[in-house]
């Protein structure tokens, strides 16, 4: 099955041509070798800088695209400028997330490349 999906993967890969990928740890591992194995250096790497995630989180972010050898982009979350942001209990932010990879995405279409959201769960 993990063959499956690795194949499945490179297929995806192969069509689209370039690639940015959105990661925030080493769950990007796998799927960053393939990218950039399939699609070399149209494949980009992006984080977000956060204001109230610890700088080790992006630090670390950034080590692994540079063991990767992949080119990284970090966008600006700004999460204390979202209305409401302060007053919201522990949970998903739905928006937010949309918001920061919709300023991926215009990166990517900017430089174009085509953005592919894969949410990773569990």
């Amino acid at each position: 099955m993990l063959e499956e999906k690795y194949q499945r993967l490179r297929k995806i890969l192969e069509e689209m041509g370039s690639v940015l990928i959105a990661f925030s740890g080493e769950s990007i591992l796998p799927s960053g070798e393939v990218a950039k194995d399939v699609v070399g250096s149209k494949a980009i790497l992006v984080t977000t800088k956060s204001d109230v995630n610890p700088t080790s989180e992006l630090e670390e972010a950034k080590q692994i695209a540079k063991s990767l050898g992949m080119r990284h982009i970090v966008v600006e979350a700004r999460e204390l400028d979202v209305p409401g942001f302060s007053e919201q209990s522990a949970g998903p932010l739905l928006p937010l997330q949309e918001g920061t990879f919709c300023e991926a995405a215009e990166i990517a279409t900017g430089r174009e490349f085509k953005a592919w959201r894969w949410a990773r769960s569990g």
